[in-house]
């Protein structure tokens, strides 16, 4: 992003890496938490720097871990808000999505724990999006979209099932390569 102006960008969709130990080329997924969010606080900084007045900064993440469990959702937002008090980076939050991958989440399961109750482990079939706006709520230079009235409504709900979102409903997979992860994220404007 270092090559982008200041305030030039009006959108940013993001999936940062979740510190799981994925051996990326030119970042360490394994680090002390206290690293992996400053890692991320600068990440979300530059995201300020380029985004324009009311622009939206979106994060898609899931959460991590079992024992402990560790709620990135909530962490970000955290350290988003806390920059907001402490750092004069106004960064307003619009609310949150929660994607439910429904049927696209499969059937794995923590075999350890599979039908025990000693020690059952949730499965995860949900990730979230969090949406915020950089100073402004509002978008200067917005208006009416090139999609339906039917699309906005299903498009700004608070929870996505794409399997019920008419013909937005194609769940694009991304294959996993060496050194990323892999994503599955629902198909819509502009896919």
């Amino acid at each position: 992003m270092a090559d982008l102006s200041d305030e030039s960008v009006q959108l940013v969709v993001t999936s940062p890496p979740y510190n799981v130990g994925i051996a990326y080329a030119n970042h360490s997924d394994d680090l002390p938490l206290e690293d992996y969010l400053r890692f991320l606080n600068e990440v979300w900084r530059e995201c300020y720097r380029v985004l324009a007045p009311g622009g939206r900064l979106c994060i898609n993440v899931a959460n991590t871990d079992r024992k402990p469990y560790l709620p990135l959702n909530a962490l970000i937002t955290a350290e988003l808000l806390r920059a907001a008090r402490e750092e004069g980076l106004n960064w307003l939050m619009r609310g949150e999505i929660i994607w439910d991958k429904g049927a696209s989440a499969g059937v794995s399961t923590a075999w350890g724990s599979f039908a025990s109750s000693s020690d059952p482990v949730l499965r995860d079939v949900h990730e979230y999006i969090m949406i915020f706006s950089k100073e402004s709520f509002r978008l200067d230079g917005g208006g009416r979209t090139g999609i339906s009235g039917g699309e906005f409504v299903d498009w700004t709900r608070s929870i996505w099932r794409p399997e019920e979102i008419g013909d937005q409903s194609t769940v694009i997979s991304d294959q996993k390569s060496e050194g990323q992860k892999s994503a599955a994220r629902p198909g819509g404007p502009g896919t």
